[in-house]
């Protein structure tokens, strides 16, 4: 199942494809992320605000937010999966994360879902692992629901902004945020597989 949204010129589609896909498998299993890519033609710099009122420049072309990278990680992978939920009451929510260390003295992430006016925790420096060059880690999950993720169920694009707070061995630290785009019609297209999830379980 894919939703790029309006589409009108084959690379554009091409680039979303790449940075923002959704896979429909055996165990309902959604995932979508912000992926590895070269700036192409078009990209330039957006002012975003964070949810403490903070603004920060991303870079960002048609198709929506580019990987961030410093000296120390690159952004492969800040995305998220929709599952069924193991009792099988509806769907839930993960969100998932891989750095490209280029640093190998860099021992610490912590990731924060900064949108808001309260951040939220999404991961601790004890949930994620470094394994050959890569670091990778999962959010909990948590249900699909207007309680949950107010944003997924308002109208309009919505944009995240999730923030890496990274250190070394030596006691360094860098910040590094990544936006995550989520369109109109892609939240309308999530929400509608949750919701027919639901009523598959339930019987009705």
């Amino acid at each position: 199942m894919l939703n790029c949204g309006a589409l009108n010129e084959p690379d554009l589609l091409y680039k979303r494809v790449i940075r923002h896909f959704l896979v429909f498998g055996l165990l309902t299993f959604l995932a979508a992320c912000i992926g590895s890519e070269a700036p192409g033609s078009g990209v330039e710099s957006r002012i975003l605000t964070l949810g403490d009122g903070t603004d920060i420049a991303h870079p960002w072309d048609e198709a929506g937010p580019l990987p961030a990278s410093n000296d120390w990680v690159n952004v492969e992978v800040a995305g998220y999966m929709l599952a069924e939920h193991g009792q099988g009451d509806g769907f839930t929510w993960t969100w998932t994360f891989t750095l490209a260390v280029t640093n190998p003295d860099v021992d610490m992430v912590v990731v924060s879902d900064v949108s808001d006016a309260d951040a939220l925790r999404l991961v601790t420096p004890d949930d994620g692992i470094f394994n050959k060059g890569k670091w990778l880690a999962q959010s909990d999950s948590m249900p699909v629901s207007g309680f949950h993720l107010p944003w997924l169920f308002k109208d309009g694009e919505s944009i995240r902004i999730l923030r890496f707070s990274i250190a070394d061995r030596q006691g360094q630290t860098r910040i590094l945020y990544q936006p995550v785009l989520f369109t109109h019609e892609g939240k309308k297209s999530l929400i509608a597989i949750a919701r027919a999830g639901a009523i598959a379980t339930s019987g009705t």
